[in-house]
Parts: C-alpha cells; sequence; structure tokens
C-alpha cells in the first residue's frame, strides 16, 4: 500500500488506540469479516458446586517477569486540557522541540491530540522527560502503555468461568493482570454475536508470561493482535473516518463517490489495485497491515515503521 507523508502521520492514531489496549470493534468502522469483538457482562458470582462444573476456587500463578527494552518513545501533552499540542502548527511545535532537546526522531500526532516522540537516543528520551515547557506551551510527559503494559490472549476457556467474579479479578490483580475481556465471534448462521471461549488478558507489565493457570487448567498465553483498522472513508489503512482527511473514495470501484452510490461490476480496490472491493478481508494491503501489527506488538515500534519492515 503506497504511503503519503499524511497518511504516515495518520497512522499513529492507531498506534495511539494500540497503546491503550482498549482497541475494539464498532458498528461504524470497517471490521467487516473480523473475527473478535469483546464482550461487557454484568458482574456475576461464580456458584459453588463440583469441581467439574463450577471455578470458584480459581488460582492464577504467572512466571516473574522483566523490563523490556525501551524504544525511547514519550507521550507529550499540554497541562492545559484545552490546548492539543497536535492541534497546533505543527512547525512551530517542531521548532520547539528542536530548539530545547533537539532533532526527535519522529514527531506523530495521536487521535486524542497529543504528540508522539520517538528519540534519537537515551539522553534525548531523558531530556525531553525533565522539560516542563517547550516553546511557548506547558507539557508533561509519559511513557507509552505499550511500554508498560502488554496484552495476551488464551484459548478454550469454559464458558461457566466468569472472568467478572470478583474473587477471580482481585486474584489476577495480584498476578499483574489489570483487566481481563472475553471475547466474542459474529456467528452467520444467527445473524448474531456469541459468547467465545477466548479471553483477552491486559499486563501492567510489558513482557507477556508465557502461562497462566486457571484452576486446574494452564492456557498458554499468545500475542494479542487486534485487526486493522479500515477508514470508511478513503478506505485507506490505520485510522478511522473521524479523523480522515483524505478525500472519500468508494469502496467498491475506488472513484471520488459515496459507496452507496455505486453500481460498478468491476471491484477496484483503492490500497492493492486489485479486482476486489477496497474492504475484501483477504487483500494483500490487509494482510501487510495485519502482519505489521504484529511486529508492532512484538517489537514495541511504530505502525509506521512496522510497515517497512513488512515492506521489506
Amino acid at each position: 500500500m503506497d504511503e503519503s507523508e499524511n497518511t504516515q502521520f495518520r497512522t499513529e492514531d492507531f498506534y495511539n488506540a494500540l497503546s491503550s489496549s482498549d482497541l475494539e470493534t464498532t458498528d461504524n468502522e470497517s471490521q467487516q469479516g473480523h473475527s473478535w469483538t469483546t464482550q461487557v457482562k454484568k458482574r456475576k458470582r461464580v456458584a459453588t458446586g463440583s469441581p467439574a462444573t463450577t471455578h470458584n476456587n480459581t488460582v492464577i500463578r504467572v512466571p516473574s517477569l522483566q523490563n523490556a527494552p525501551n524504544k525511547y518513545l514519550l507521550i507529550i501533552a499540554s497541562i492545559n486540557p484545552s490546548i492539543k499540542l497536535g492541534r497546533q502548527n505543527p512547525i512551530k511545535i517542531q521548532k520547539a522541540l528542536s530548539d530545547s532537546v533537539g532533532v526527535a526522531k519522529n514527531l506523530k500526532q495521536l487521535a486524542n491530540g497529543n504528540l508522539l516522540i520517538e528519540c534519537q537516543d537515551k539522553h534525548q528520551w531523558k531530556a525531553i522527560q525533565q522539560r516542563t515547557s517547550i516553546g511557548e506551551w506547558s507539557i508533561r510527559s509519559s511513557l507509552p502503555k505499550s511500554t508498560t503494559s502488554s496484552a495476551g490472549v488464551i484459548y478454550n476457556v469454559p464458558l461457566d468461568i466468569d472472568i467478572e467474579d470478583e474473587d477471580l479479578k482481585s486474584v489476577m490483580k495480584g498476578q499483574k493482570v489489570s483487566k481481563a475481556t472475553r471475547l466474542t465471534y459474529y456467528d452467520k448462521n444467527s445473524n448474531t454475536r456469541k459468547t467465545s471461549r477466548s479471553v483477552k488478558l491486559i499486563f501492567d507489565v510489558p513482557i507477556l508470561p508465557q502461562t497462566i493457570n486457571i484452576g486446574f487448567n494452564s492456557y498458554k498465553i499468545k500475542l494479542y493482535v487486534p485487526n486493522p483498522i479500515q477508514c470508511y472513508k478513503c478506505q485507506g489503512y490505520g485510522h478511522m473516518a473521524g479523523n480522515c482527511s483524505n478525500k472519500r473514495k468508494c469502496r467498491k470501484c475506488g472513484e471520488d463517490h459515496q459507496s452507496n452510490e455505486c453500481n460498478t461490476e468491476s471491484p477496484k480496490c483503492v490500497n492493492c489495485k486489485g479486482d476486489h472491493p477496497s474492504n475484501y478481508k483477504l487483500c494483500p494491503s490487509r494482510e501487510q497491515q495485519k502482519q505489521a501489527l504484529k511486529v508492532v506488538k512484538r517489537d514495541n515500534i511504530t505502525l509506521h515503521e512496522a510497515n517497512k519492515q513488512v515492506k521489506s
């Protein structure tokens, strides 16, 4: 997929979503054909009973973890909540930062209006953290959550295990699990979303443990990689329509008109130029994005860098 400079700038909107570890499917953005979403349940106590059918005595054991290597990423924000640095004059921001700590390796706008900085080295990374202002702006800095947390998924978790159970949540919290969410899937036969046996786990440590034990079972933890976000306006990846300043593109033919106005019988993908709609789930560009997202989560780098690695 070809990327313009502006598109590279907006792909960090998605990096911000990854950092928050709360990327979920919506009805308004392109998750068509995706398998997973998350399920929110009312809190419920697990009933007592025989070990074969209930899980009231749940024990979680997590191996000791080490800190991940730092990639010199920082988020900076104005201390004034009404000022969004990412929506200020980008040239002035770049000059103010350069005058204060030198030229950054990368400077990207996040969806929430903050700025993601990739520093040249550890010295610059520390220098920014010590600053309380750049240019005319008073700032605060913080580490992206992706450098202090991690997301994994476990499979074949019995449906009668209530992950919202307070006792279970308490035990998991003590073992570095900050959030657990049961995933759902779309059932084509019933045209509804159903509860799955897969559970997404957020850890407040940067490196995933290998296993987690629930009751009498040990579950291998796999890296959680969300599906690519696709814009319903320009059909590009890495951002949503609400943050898109590109021209509208038809998802069927790639021309400049509304998709629901198109009657073409010769589809053309905006991204790979193939003979299929732009939201085709087996599109090579989509597959590239999926591979890039794996690299983002595995190596803790930006989506732009991951795309370059995947293309090379």
